[in-house]
């Protein structure tokens, strides 16, 4: 199962989270804006200072959950599924399941978030141009957010993967191109070089005695290039596995273990290694999967006395795939449940497991053989 951070709601049926790590953004913004900037420009008690700090931060927050959920509202209306939306340390990410089948798609989801996200800066500029002489308290954060919000959507739209701007540049790539994968690529690549550029930049402020906004824009940086270095990746490997189906990869269907089995009795190729997974049943039918991670989580002296009733995933946590899946898709269900294996089934019926394992051991056989020629 994916690790989703903290569910703060649901909005138009999409669930919401937040990361633990978002956490540090919002102190460290609310502490800027209480400590640093807000006693500069408007006079009030130290209390009031550390509540429009932290309001102000929320409200930036908002903004961006809005710009998130822009895209994947429009990912939706193209038939797209949205698993949730999460909150992170820097910005925000809608998971869909799959990415948008045309050029012109992509285009639309990409173009919604900067516009979003400018236009709701507009709208506080306009609060704060109508209450900065009679209302500073509104004026101030109001100010704050304008410049945020235009900021954010304007670097938003830099040419490079994983921002808004990358998307827009491989949506014009995949037009020209024909190619989806690579204009991935290419849009990637760009977003690593962003990445170098930023944090570059970072490093030379941090010199220049600039500390504050030197190692933000240094781990800006080092986020983006991480980021598109992720993306490039992905772009290879969906090269490699593109035309596959789990049928070309999936081990066959074998006897299952039993719920009331023991961690002692699991076969030892599992144990060894050689399959990162086992099918457990029930009258016939899957009822779950026991991976070898949970089976490490218990002490081997309490193997002989543990049920794989306490460690199984059970069947409604997991999806299974037929086996004209394609490959790439089948990983993306994996990735997004965090699941090394699943079972694969044609009209309910189990034929066998593809697991994570085969998928990258066929990864490198297919890059190493390339790399030989």
């Amino acid at each position: 199962m994916r690790a989703k951070g903290l569910r703060i709601g649901r909005i138009a049926g999409i669930p919401l989270y937040v990361a633990p790590t978002w956490l540090l953004i919002f102190g460290g913004m609310t502490w800027i804006l209480a400590d640093a900037y807000l006693p500069g420009v408007i006079d009030a008690s130290s209390a009031i200072y550390w509540v429009l700090g932290a309001v102000t931060t929320l409200l930036f927050f908002v903004a961006v959950l809005l710009h998130e959920l822009g895209h994947a509202l429009v990912s939706r209306a193209q038939g797209i599924k949205v698993r949730q939306v999460t909150l992170l340390f820097f910005g925000g990410l809608a998971e869909v399941d799959s990415a948008p089948s045309r050029a012109r798609d992509e285009l639309l989801t990409a173009l919604v978030g900067p516009a979003l996200t400018v236009g709701i800066g507009l709208l506080f500029g306009l609060l704060h141009a109508l209450t900065r002489a009679t209302y500073p308290l509104l004026a101030a954060p109001a100010r704050v957010l304008q410049h945020v919000n235009i900021g954010l959507g304007l670097f938003n739209l830099l040419p490079g993967l994983p921002l808004d701007g990358g998307r827009i540049l491989r949506a014009a790539l995949w037009a020209m191109m024909d190619s989806p994968k690579r204009a991935t690529q290419w849009a990637a690549r760009m977003g690593q070089w962003l990445g170098i550029l930023i944090m570059s930049a970072g490093v030379l402020l941090v010199v220049r005695m600039e500390l504050n906004i030197g190692v933000i824009a240094a781990l800006v940086g080092l986020s983006l290039h991480q980021s598109a270095r992720a993306a490039y990746g992905k772009a290879s490997l969906e090269q490699v596995l593109d035309g596959r189906t789990v049928a070309d990869l999936m081990q066959p269907h074998s006897a299952m273990l039993s719920l009331n089995d023991t961690l002692d009795r699991l076969p030892q190729e599992m144990l060894m290694g050689d399959t990162s997974g086992y099918l457990v049943g029930e009258g016939g039918r899957v009822v779950g999967l026991v991976s070898l991670r949970r089976v490490r989580r218990v002490p081997r002296e309490a193997w002989a006395h543990t049920r794989l009733d306490a460690v199984v995933v059970r069947r409604d946590e997991i999806e299974s795939v037929s086996p004209d899946t394609p490959l790439v898709l089948a990983l993306q269900r994996m990735t997004g449940n965090n699941m090394a294996q699943l079972p694969v089934e044609t009209d309910g019926e189990l034929e066998g497991i593809l697991s994570r394992h085969r998928i990258a051991t066929f990864v490198e056989m297919q890059t190493g053989a390339r790399a030989e020629r």
